[in-house]
């Protein structure tokens, strides 16, 4: 279990016959404009595309860990994690949602070992706007069920 959070841990050994007896659940936003992946054919790439996707993903990790994450993140076959992203614009000229939440999940598994975000699902929302306070609501949690329910209530949410 070795870079697993510790409350991941303590499900991991307290959901005995159920999955989702423990459920692994946080949330988090990241201020400032949401950056879509970024493929990096070659390490040696610090164009500055490069380096804006890099201090976006550095930011990811950042507000991922002050909300109780340990990154890499690590997901499994028996213990799959599902992230969804909600990114909010500035305006009508961004990156595609799908890219963002490419680029969280990337961030999430940076330099990790093994499967990496192999046994990852998730969703992404269609692109919300907000000129003053762009950001990505991010939730990563172990339960289906869990995730659907936090995107419902961020559904009604945004509806009002």
């Amino acid at each position: 279990a070795e870079g697993l959070c510790t409350c991941y841990q303590h499900a991991v050994k307290t959901a005995a016959v159920k999955r989702t007896s423990t459920i692994y659940f946080f949330s988090f936003t990241v201020p400032g404009k949401p950056v879509g992946y970024y493929a990096q054919a070659s390490r040696n790439d610090f164009g500055q595309r490069a380096r804006k996707y890099k201090s976006y993903q550095d930011a990811v990790i950042a507000y991922a860990r002050r909300a109780g994450l340990t990154t890499p993140m690590v997901a499994s076959k028996e213990r799959p994690l599902y992230i969804w992203t909600v990114p909010y614009f500035a305006s009508g000229v961004h990156a595609d949602p799908s890219n963002v939440q490419k680029g969280v999940v990337d961030a999430l598994f940076y330099g990790s070992k093994g499967c990496g975000d192999k046994y990852t699902g998730g969703a992404f929302s269609a692109p919300l706007y907000d000129a003053g306070n762009p950001r990505c609501q991010v939730i990563v949690t172990d339960s289906l069920e869990r995730m659907i329910s936090a995107m419902q209530t961020t559904i009604t949410e945004i509806r009002g």
